[in-house]
């Protein structure tokens, strides 16, 4: 885990792709379901690119199968970070 940026009651961090679920209480079985269908990163390498290099935000929505319970809807908002001068 690496701190990127901390402002407030605010921090912002990363993580390497193999770092265990155990870090993240209450989602392990998320993530431990996202390291096994982890696949070809390139796409989702020029979506991010394409999102920096034209100062888009995006959004994305469907359905998870949660287990033992019913579908979820769930929408996920991805926004740039503010550097505070604008």
């Amino acid at each position: 885990m690496t701190i990127w940026k901390q402002k407030d009651s605010w921090c912002f961090e990363y993580f390497d792709r193999d770092s265990p679920a155990s870090l993240f209480p209450g989602f392990e079985d998320f993530l431990d379901l996202w390291h096994a269908k982890q696949g070809d990163l390139s796409d989702d390498f020029e979506f991010y690119e394409m999102l920096a290099s034209e100062m888009l935000f995006a959004g994305a929505s469907g359905t998870l199968f949660w287990q033992g319970r019913q579908n979820v809807h769930v929408v996920v908002l991805e926004l740039p970070l503010s550097d505070g001068e604008r």
